[in-house]
C-alpha cells in the first residue's frame, strides 16, 4: 500500500476528504489551482481503489508543478446510512 507524507503546510498540499457508508465512499479531493473538489464514488471497503485515486492526484499535481505533494487529511465522516 502506498504510504503518503502528511503536510502541515497548505503549500503543494492535496485536501481530502471522504465520506463512508458501507456500500460506497466518496472521496473529494482538492489540489491549488482549482477551485472546485473533485468527487470519486469508490466501493465501500476497497482501501486499494482509494489508494489508487489519491496517487494519481499526487501524480497529476506533481507532474504539473515539478514537487510532490502532500496528502493532507482534511475530514473523513459517515454517510447515509445503507438500507437494503
Amino acid at each position: 500500500m502506498t504510504q503518503f507524507p502528511v503536510s502541515t503546510s497548505n503549500e503543494q498540499s492535496i485536501y481530502a476528504a471522504l465520506e463512508l457508508s458501507k456500500n460506497s465512499w466518496l472521496l473529494a479531493t482538492q489540489v491549488p489551482g482549482r477551485d472546485n473538489p473533485s468527487l470519486y464514488p469508490i466501493g465501500g471497503g476497497n482501501a486499494e481503489g482509494l489508494m489508487a485515486k489519491l496517487d494519481a492526484a499526487r501524480n497529476r499535481l506533481a507532474k504539473v508543478s515539478g514537487q510532490t505533494p502532500k496528502v493532507t487529511h482534511a475530514e473523513i465522516r459517515n454517510g447515509p446510512t445503507d438500507r437494503r
